[in-house]
């Protein structure tokens, strides 16, 4: 057996926080995606409503929900005020139910999430923008006067210019 290893094959790793920066950010997207994933499978296979929210170590803001973030933290929401009113103890953060403050949680996370993706959706059109005035460049270069080197040139553009495409067709045969 291999010092180090487990009989499985896989390293332990000594749980601590990670040094360096770039491997924290690249640790947290990997596990972040696992992480997801695992909720999944835990809301399919037992039926229970699952809702995670993480926050990067840049501070963007990551969530997941099955059946949706949102109907996860309003029934919790619901569930919280439910025992407030009524006076129940609550096994929610240490028996503390202010929804007030949760509320206000849920808000700036909403934001911040609806941000993001307004961002996302910006960056995109802005992409396929600029995706959209290259190939038209490329369509109305004049293809006869050009000389070799000229003619090389335009032939890798359009070759990536079809890389794009069929990695495009790929994506929405996925979806």
């Amino acid at each position: 057996m291999v010092k180090g290893r487990t009989s499985m094959g896989r390293q332990k790793i000594e749980m601590k926080r990670i040094e360096r920066e770039e491997a924290r950010h690249v640790c947290f997207s990997k596990r972040r995606q696992s992480m997801f994933k695992k909720a999944s499978e835990l809301s399919i296979l037992c039926g229970a409503m699952v809702a995670i929210v993480a926050f990067s170590p840049g501070g963007r803001p990551f969530s997941f929900g099955s059946p949706s973030f949102k109907a996860v933290f309003n029934r919790f929401l619901t569930l919280t005020a439910h025992a407030a009113t009524s006076g129940e103890s609550c096994d929610i953060s240490n028996g503390e139910t202010d929804t007030t403050r949760e509320s206000l949680e849920c808000s700036e996370l909403e934001q911040s999430i609806e941000g993001e993706k307004k961002r996302k959706r910006m960056l995109k059109e802005a992409v396929e923008r600029d995706m959209d005035r290259r190939v038209m460049d490329l369509l109305t270069t004049k293809v006869y006067s050009s000389g070799l080197d000229e003619l090389q040139e335009f032939h890798k553009k359009l070759a990536a210019i079809q890389d794009v495409v069929k990695e495009k067709i790929k994506e929405v045969l996925q979806e």
